[in-house]
């Protein structure tokens, strides 16, 4: 639970307690604060005190990213710190606390012969053991260095404790061996002469821990991730990050059976959203709107400007990272509505090392049926490619008065990786119609109390209101390590878009919950194309017992959209919210030509160094960005150039974290919007 509070230019200050009754959001409940002028530069200062989400954790040596969460029948433990091992941040080594249990419980450990199921994914060794520990209940003491280069493929079906360990152990030069009190550590295998077996050690992916192609492991419970993408800075354990920022994973997705991007920032308290029954949305975060045209995906600006990405699917998103509060040094300037509240990522999932094949079906009264087909698998030697294939279909009406939806929607995503290099592609489809989709409705100045809330089936949207869309984009990114301390990083990604509809926006004219119409609803269609691009260089090097994180980039974007318009003589009679009446249906094939009305461009050059001592403990980071806007606009009717803008800005950015004990993490910012 966070508790902050504003002041001026958004001067915070919060407190993150150790214990959490929750491990869904990184931060759940803020004091209201005054209201912000609503300028177009905003800047902010925020300092926090943040200690790990936490809550039963077991008695494990090792990541405080294998800290789980208890099932509720596990037995209580009373909490005593006994030791606390310093790791290597950089190395992604962040020890957690040795518990030692009550000795009223230590007599009644877990069984080692019961089983249940487990579904842990693959990853290092050492975390999958610690999270198949915390899982099942037991304690488990190791020495994560031990561990060091060991991968495992994870657990998955049913196990014993005995068996589970067996499973993940097999082949890695370490068994388990009991340490009284129900408890256990690891030794390694000897032979008959007494020689110690030694595993082999497998090194795959980048030395670089801000590598866009690794994800931060997930956190305790498994909806939510340790860390997330800070643009420009790539990936942070949320213990190095001066920001606020969650990031909910596909576990959340699958749990809540989250249809769209707009369902899954529900979990979020900064977050207030428009749903997306109507084909599009509207967000909010920290009481600033944001547009669903700002969103990124996979880090690469622009693209939710075609793809409307607030209604896109989530089949196959893996994360949705919230990074709250202005970011335009992290991930540049948005295109239209600004990024001053926060900005959301989307992370395309990738190929796992273990085979998938998952189908799901699914209905939703009245009769809205689906189906949805997530395939992966890696190929050749070590498992160097991979191709994620996501498909779904669904069709019906749903449970809201003559309101349908249809959607069909596809996705491939393919990846190298090797000990030099790593790529990948992703390509997308999304096809979305949708009838008498409900809409916001506005306030009149005459009304002075609203009326009560109708049935939940009600629709004062006509049945001949629709929102037809289809999109398509590509993205291309590549990671090259031109030595061990120096890599080079490019991204590219393009896509078009068409949305064709009719909607009529309604206004409460009284208490008794009149409507009217509010202006002149007409049949309109909007095309968007965009092409985008990044690269630049992330290198780590060091200045006496400074170590440095430096990264500089560069950044462009285009987005054109283009206009057309349609039958405007559908008249729309005044009705009531508890009794709607339509009118005939407007000549839905009455659309005109599409006309270019914006042509917006944006340049961006970035430089960015964290500086950091004390193996870590304490981290400055400097960075600035200069950003350019060029656009032009024109007469949505005509094509005739109406105006046009250029200029150029420079925006900073200072972050500090200070960690006084290993899982405590104080930090404070300024970054401009």
């Amino acid at each position: 639970m966070a508790v902050r509070w504003q002041i001026a230019k958004k001067f915070a200050i919060g407190v993150i307690p150790f214990l959490r009754s929750s491990g869904v959001s990184g931060e759940s409940a803020f004091f209201n604060a005054p209201k912000l002028p609503t300028n177009t530069s905003t800047k902010g200062i925020s300092m926090v005190f943040r200690r790990p989400h936490s809550q039963r954790p077991t008695r494990i040596s090792g990541r405080a990213s294998s800290t789980v969460v208890r099932d509720a029948a596990a037995p209580t433990f009373k909490v005593k710190v006994l030791n606390l091992a310093i790791g290597c941040a950089l190395a992604g080594l962040v020890s957690v606390a040795v518990l030692a249990p009550s000795p009223a419980l230590a007599a009644e450990p877990a069984s080692s012969t019961a089983s249940q199921e487990y579904a842990i994914p693959a990853g290092r060794l050492s975390d999958v053991l610690a999270q198949f520990a915390a899982t099942s209940g037991v304690a488990l003491s190791f020495d994560p260095q031990m561990l060091a280069g060991l991968r495992s493929n994870g657990l998955q079906g049913r196990y014993s404790v005995r068996e589970g360990f067996d499973h993940l152990l097999a082949s890695s030069g370490y068994q388990l061996v009991s340490a009284g009190s129900g408890g256990y550590s690891l030794h390694q295998v000897m032979t008959e002469s007494g020689a110690m077996t030694l595993a082999p050690v497998t090194v795959t992916g980048s030395a670089i821990s801000s590598s866009r192609e690794e994800l931060p492991p997930a956190y305790a419970g498994g909806q939510v991730a340790r860390g997330g993408r800070l643009g420009i800075l790539g990936n942070r354990d949320m213990m190095d990050t001066p920001f606020s920022q969650t990031s909910y994973t596909s576990k959340l997705i699958k749990d809540q059976q989250v249809n769209n991007i707009v369902d899954a920032l529900g979990n979020d308290p900064s977050v207030q959203s428009l749903p997306a029954s109507a084909g599009h949305t509207q967000f909010a975060i920290r009481g600033f709107g944001v547009g669903a045209d700002t969103f990124l995906f996979d880090g690469l600006p622009g693209l939710s400007q075609v793809s409307n990405l607030g209604v896109y699917s989530s089949a196959a998103v893996e994360r949705v990272e919230i990074l709250r509060g202005p970011s335009a040094l992290l991930n540049g300037a948005a295109a239209a509505t600004g990024t001053v509240g926060g900005s959301v990522n989307l992370v395309p999932k990738r190929a796992d090392d273990i085979p998938l094949t998952q189908l799901t079906t699914n209905y939703v009264s009245n009769s809205q049926v689906g189906g949805h087909a997530d395939i992966g698998r890696r190929f050749g030697e070590d498992n160097k490619f991979g191709l994620r294939l996501n498909g779904l279909a669904e069709s019906g009406d749903t449970p809201i008065d003559n309101h349908s939806r249809e959607v069909k929607f596809l996705s491939l995503a393919g990846d190298y990786r090797s000990e030099r290099f790593r790529s990948s592609i992703d390509l997308g489809y999304q096809d979305l119609d949708l009838q008498a989709g409900r809409r916001q409705m506005s306030v009149g100045s005459s009304v002075t109390a609203l009326p009560s809330a109708p049935d939940n089936a009600t629709n004062p949207n006509a049945p001949y209101e629709f929102s037809n869309s289809e999109f398509y984009f590509g993205t291309l990114q590549g990671e090259l390590d031109i030595s061990d301390d120096l890599t080079a990083f490019a991204k590219v990604g393009t896509g078009e878009a068409e949305r064709k509809s009719f909607f009529v926006n309604r206004i409460f004219a009284d208490n008794q919950g009149t409507l009217t119409v509010n202006g002149t609803p007409g049949v309109w269609g909007h095309k968007y194309s965009t092409y985008t691009l990044q690269s630049g260089l992330r290198g780590n090097f060091e200045t006496g017992p400074v170590s440095h994180q430096a990264t500089i980039g560069y950044s462009w974007q285009q987005t054109k959209d283009r206009r057309a318009f349609g039958d405007t003589s559908s008249t729309q009679p005044t009705q009531n919210l508890y009794n709607p009446v339509y009118s005939s249906p407007p000549n839905s094939d009455s659309l005109g030509s599409y006309v270019l009305s914006d042509d917006t461009q944006l340049y961006g050059i970035v430089l960015a160094d964290t500086l950091s001592i004390l193996e870590e403990r304490i981290q400055l980071t400097l960075g600035v960005r200069r950003q350019q806007i060029d656009t032009t606009s024109y007469d949505r009717r005509t094509g005739i150039q109406t105006s046009a803008y250029k200029e150029y800005a420079y925006t900073p950015l200072v972050g500090v974290v200070v960690k006084p004990r290993q899982n405590v993490s104080l930090y404070g910012n300024y970054i401009e919007a």
